[in-house]
């Protein structure tokens, strides 16, 4: 009973939030901010490619790490693959081999450690505590996986305040101070969880105006969540990728960046060694596989 009443506390003060971050931004990115408020400021960001991942290997997370940047592999299988086609028309072939690889790279994209984790249609990432915190995005696998260092499951967890089984999907996770964030699809929202015990303490519902979302990455330097966005679009040509800036302590949106024509395709999202890293999976729902012409790269954000 204690940490149900743990939960929806949390999940009471999220809401809380969510109503402040929804009547801030109600009428979208572009629309002019309602009367007595300031409009949202827009930066623009650019990217540089760090490194290319493995051949062939669709990268949809990046973590930080002391030791180095963490990468990890996404799979489509289970029927999925088959909504996946090559520029020929061609779908994607169903994996052999369902297990997600994590590989430690080093700062030219050299492997250092390579782990196998039982994580499915990889969308999220973390590392903490001595694990990899694997976020799934397959039904039937939906949760958190969390995997040892020599590739074993700890644990497999799921969103909270859903059914048992099946939280839903995850499309971003991010460490720190020792906690775990989760951009979680159901809820629409950052939920900020303790990994031992799994109670929810915060919850940061995301802002309207935007089409889907994907990584999140905290920012220490001013206590801010970001969480990356996009449009329902069907080509690397008509994606329109941005970061969405969220208050950490009240879901406030502060901020939009806005990524720059002719950038790489922003997934994962962490900050590692001060710099903000992503990675462009190669694989994009509504997409032609391989469309972005940096898919696969490792990459740094460079906000103006």
């Amino acid at each position: 009973m204690l940490t149900n009443k743990r939960q929806l506390l949390g999940l009471g003060l999220g809401l809380g939030a969510g109503l402040i971050a929804s009547n801030a931004f109600a009428q979208g990115v572009a629309a002019e901010a309602p009367r007595g408020r300031k409009a949202i400021p827009h930066r623009k960001a650019t990217t540089t490619v760090l490194f290319k991942a493995p051949k062939d290997k669709f990268i949809n997370g990046v973590a930080t790490s002391p030791q180095g940047l963490w990468i990890i592999e996404q799979k489509e299988t289970g029927g999925a693959n088959s909504t996946y086609h090559y520029k020929d028309g061609r779908p994607l072939e169903p994996a052999s081999d369902l297990r997600e690889t994590a590989w430690l790279m080093d700062d030219k994209g050299g492997v250092k450690k390579t782990v196998i984790t039982e994580g499915r249609n990889t969308s999220g990432f973390a590392v903490g505590n001595n694990s990899l915190w694997v976020g799934c995005n397959s039904a039937g696998h939906n949760g958190v996986v969390q995997t040892s260092m020599d590739s074993k499951t700890v644990s497999h967890r799921q969103v909270p305040f859903g059914p048992p089984e099946d939280g839903g999907g995850i499309h971003g996770l991010d460490w720190h101070d020792g906690k775990l964030w989760i951009a979680a699809l159901r809820l629409r929202a950052a939920v900020r969880i303790d990994p031992v015990t799994w109670n929810t303490e915060l919850m940061l519902p995301f802002p309207t105006g935007f089409d889907r979302f994907h990584g999140c990455a905290y920012d220490a330097s001013n206590d801010t969540m970001l969480v990356i966005t996009g449009n329902n679009s069907t080509s690397y040509a008509t994606g329109t990728p941005g970061i969405a800036r969220l208050d950490a302590k009240t879901g406030n949106l502060v901020e939009v960046i806005d990524f720059a024509p002719n950038t790489c395709d922003p997934h994962g999202l962490t900050f590692h060694q001060g710099k903000l890293i992503s990675c462009d999976a190669g694989l994009h729902p509504g997409w032609p596989l391989w469309d972005s012409p940096y898919a696969g790269a490792i990459f740094q954000i460079n906000i103006a």
